[in-house]
């Protein structure tokens, strides 16, 4: 069964690939911005390099920039409508500072226009 959703902007009737709801699919702009904050602040950035919890924080700040890129990539077409290789390619991309900034701005913009 494919779920269907009108975008907010243009009114044009979008089909989801995957058929997910568009509630499920949608990233919570205030949830990834408060945990990449509260990750970029979390005592474990002081443990050494080795040691098994700093790793822990570093999986977790990988998994937040993959939030991030989506919910950024979700600013431009909306979730479900690109197949998952796509999606994969852009979260595999090695982004320089200018292009990681611009992301976290437009993510940190909308995190703060959804409270």
């Amino acid at each position: 069964m494919q779920a269907t959703h009108f975008n907010h902007e243009s009114n044009n009737n979008i089909t989801w690939i995957d058929g997910g709801e568009p509630a499920q699919l949608a990233p919570n702009y205030s949830e990834v911005m408060a945990k990449h904050n509260r990750l970029q602040s979390d005592a474990r950035h002081d443990l050494p390099e080795e040691h098994p919890q700093k790793e822990a924080l570093y999986a977790e700040q990988s998994a937040n920039y993959d939030e991030i890129v989506r919910a950024y990539l979700y600013t431009h077409v909306s979730p479900g409508q690109l197949p998952a290789w796509i999606e994969d390619l852009l979260l595999g991309c090695d982004f320089n500072a200018t292009e990681w900034a611009v992301m976290l701005e437009e993510v940190r913009k909308l995190a703060e226009g959804s409270r």
